[in-house]
């Protein structure tokens, strides 16, 4: 998706509401998730040739309430989860503060949670796909989730080689249905369940954050106990780091409680599985719900799952893809607060911190080449100090935007960028690779 992304161009501006944001498609176009940076906006500013020859298109916004204007045309309030047609372009306004509405699942456990925006569906293509099937009978540009002003989807199908097919009915292309609470729908050869939150009268959502800190969320809002045992919390990371994947209760007591006996670590296991429920303040049967456990394996019910900062960062790093857009970059940063549950040293925590830390970097390394070859300098050195604040000692970073420096013109950023790791290196009792001395009498040279 962040390949995709079109970058905004009001940089560096202040969001003015910032739980609103526009997702605006076209076909001619890569993705633009646009923030109100201002009042009022001319869509023709932020989101160039994507509405088409207009350029009239005014965006407002008071509070909640959302109005499109233009002189020609009447008036058109806008709510959060609404999708309209402008020109050749889809838009539609989202609420960053709702949680997801319904729930797509793959038979082989793959599932994704459904915001109130447009999904385009596919395989890989020139199309943004927002769900994409790696399967030869799923076509590049198969269909299109639409949210509805009652909290659900309707699909809509386009490709006329591949079909869409709801439970025993198929769709024919351009024709649109309304999803209901346990569908089933076929892309292809591939089957999904679908899930409506609302309708299904499932419990409340969780959420959780885990980097730089830890917290736990219902429907959005904190929980306000705290898990006094520091060995209750870091089960309930360790199970939202798979966020719905089952982990084997042999493997976790032999993790947790290795000195016990197999009958006293089960005992452990429940004693903090019921410090969880109380600290939820949930019942049983809705805990039961929420937290799946067999006498083999344990795991977070995935229809009742929202969102993990943890997650969310490795699913935004680790597709061997740079960032392509500011607002990619910015939320990141805003996601990325810390290490990964920092009070715990245990090895399989501090694997899953190096891992997504390392996934971090290479992402952000991609991301400094990208916006380096661009010659967009300064969003490419935001990439890189973010970088640094998790590798201070990568050298291949620097060499990577100290070349896009001098291809730009702008020797005294390379300068810069070298003494500052010079540095860091000196603290730790290291020099700088050839490579980068030889970049770095370049730099000063001017050459």
């Amino acid at each position: 998706m962040d390949e995709a992304t079109q970058q905004s161009q009001a940089e560096g501006i202040k969001t003015y509401q910032p739980h609103l944001e526009l997702q605006i498609l076209s076909p001619e176009k890569p993705e633009l998730r646009l923030p109100f940076y201002a009042a009022s906006m001319r869509l023709h500013e932020h989101a160039p040739g994507m509405l088409g020859e207009s350029t009239e298109w005014l965006v407002e916004v008071e509070g909640d309430d959302v109005l499109l204007t233009h002189p020609k045309e009447s008036s058109i309030p806008l709510q959060a989860g609404q999708s309209l047609r402008i020109e050749k372009a889809d838009i539609t306004l989202l609420d960053l503060r709702k949680p997801p509405a319904a729930l797509l699942t793959a038979m082989d456990g793959l599932s994704w949670q459904l915001q109130l925006q447009r999904y385009q569906v596919g395989r890989r293509g020139r199309r943004l796909n927002h769900i994409e099937l790696n399967e030869p009978t799923v076509s590049r540009e198969q269909a299109t989730l639409i949210p509805t002003q009652s909290d659900g989807f309707n699909l809509l199908a386009e490709s006329g080689s591949s079909p869409t097919i709801v439970n025993e009915t198929t769709l024919k292309p351009g024709e649109q249905t309304r999803l209901q609470h346990g569908d089933m729908v076929r892309f292809g050869n591939l089957l999904f369940r679908y899930t409506n939150h609302q309708e299904a009268g499932h419990g409340q959502l969780l959420g959780m954050r885990t980097l730089g800190t830890f917290e736990m969320l219902l429907d959005g809002q904190r929980v306000k106990q705290e898990l006094t045992s520091a060995k209750t919390r870091w089960l309930m990371a360790l199970l939202g780091t798979k966020w719905g994947q089952p982990i084997s209760v042999e493997w976790i007591i032999g993790r947790f409680w290795p000195d016990a006996t197999t009958s006293r670590a089960r005992k452990n296991l429940g004693v903090a599985l019921k410090q969880l429920r109380e600290c939820l303040e949930l019942s049983e049967e809705d805990f039961s719900e929420l937290v799946i456990r067999t006498r083999t394996h344990l795991k977070l019910n995935p229809d009742l799952l929202g969102s993990h900062d943890f997650c969310d960062v490795r699913d935004l790093t680790g597709e061997g893809k740079p960032l392509t857009s500011t607002a990619t970059l910015d939320r990141l940063e805003s996601l990325y607060q810390g290490p990964f549950l920092g009070d715990c040293y245990e090895d399989w925590a501090l694997q899953e911190r190096q891992e997504l830390e390392q996934g971090i970097v290479e992402c952000l390394t991609r991301t400094v080449d990208h916006f380096g070859r661009r010659k967009e300098l300064a969003t490419a050195r935001r990439a890189l100090d973010d970088a640094v604040k998790l590798a201070p000692d990568n050298q291949g970073i620097v060499e990577i935007y100290m070349k896009a420096a001098l291809e730009a013109a702008s020797p005294e950023e390379a300068v810069a960028v070298y003494q500052e790791l010079e540095s860091r290196l000196k603290a730790d009792d290291l020099e700088p690779d050839i490579e980068l001395v030889k970049l770095f009498y370049r730099a000063q040279a001017g050459i």
